[in-house]
């Protein structure tokens, strides 16, 4: 078994495409991918913020439902600030102001893998849908964990042979920048145009990439991002059970699953 990663910031990863001669064949087909190549670079610069009015609607049953602490703030030095730090600035140091930072209240860092696979045969919506869930994971927990978010196209040659690629694209969480999140979490063009030329752009050879295995990806993500305490998404894989972004209700027990078991 051959395993190849790479990880990028949004940046270093959008502009892998917007001068891109080429796609694969299934790319041009808007129907499927969700987009035309043009529209999908312009997603890719600009986001897509269409999942997050139902992010937020996810959001406003969670704060019903935990009682959030509020954050703990500390005061920092930078070189902007409320307040001046007078023995800083007589000693012409740059960082001379001070300015409060809200601390997170449980624990250590948390990383979340947001697996962007989608079968041919699955919906938009159901993608749009488990977008919106993970939008508001990451926001609500921000709020009290460090978060760090990262998206995933992990790709195998197909489901016997393992020979896998896998791009990891980090995202500031802290804040989260919605738009671009939006785009790579819950648009099928993030995926079905970028994720899967990828696959092709750095060696992939099957003309039909398959989903890696569960227990080798989980594997690899600790060794990447040199993290234990990871959430992963479930892909969104033909006969592999009820999906649990299938409606709003479930995706939204999808979410408070994954608050319990980070809060615990």
């Amino acid at each position: 078994m051959k395993i190849q990663s790479e990880v990028f910031d949004f940046d270093q990863y959008a502009a892998l495409f917007q001068s891109h001669d080429t796609f694969h064949n299934s790319a041009n087909t808007a129907s499927w991918s969700g987009a035309t190549i043009a529209q999908a670079r312009k997603l890719l610069q600009h986001g897509d913020t269409s999942q997050v009015a139902r992010a937020e609607k996810l959001q406003e049953l969670f704060s019903n439902e935990y009682d959030i602490e509020s954050p703990r703030f500390e005061m920092v030095s930078d070189v902007v600030g409320a307040f001046p730090n007078v023995p800083a600035m007589l000693a012409n140091v740059p960082e001379n102001m001070m300015r409060p930072v809200a601390m997170p209240a449980h624990g250590g860092e948390i990383v979340i893998v947001a697996e962007q696979f989608i079968s041919a045969s699955f919906d938009k919506k159901e993608y749009e849908r488990r977008g919106a869930a993970l939008i508001a994971l990451v926001q609500y927990l921000q709020a009290v964990r460090p978060v760090r978010l990262v998206v995933s196209s992990s790709l195998a040659r197909n489901s016997d042979q393992f020979d896998i690629i896998t791009t990891l694209v980090t995202l500031p969480a802290n804040p989260l920048d919605i738009a671009r999140a939006g785009f790579l979490l819950s648009h099928v063009a993030a995926f079905r145009v970028f994720g899967i030329q990828r696959y092709y752009d750095i060696g992939g050879k099957s003309t039909a990439p398959w989903k890696a295995p569960e227990s080798v990806k989980l594997e690899q993500f600790r060794k990447i991002l040199d993290c234990e305490n990871i959430i992963t998404t479930p892909d969104l894989v033909s006969g592999k059970g009820q999906s649990p972004f299938k409606d709003d209700a479930s995706a939204a027990l999808w979410v408070q699953s994954k608050i319990d078991a980070a809060l615990s």
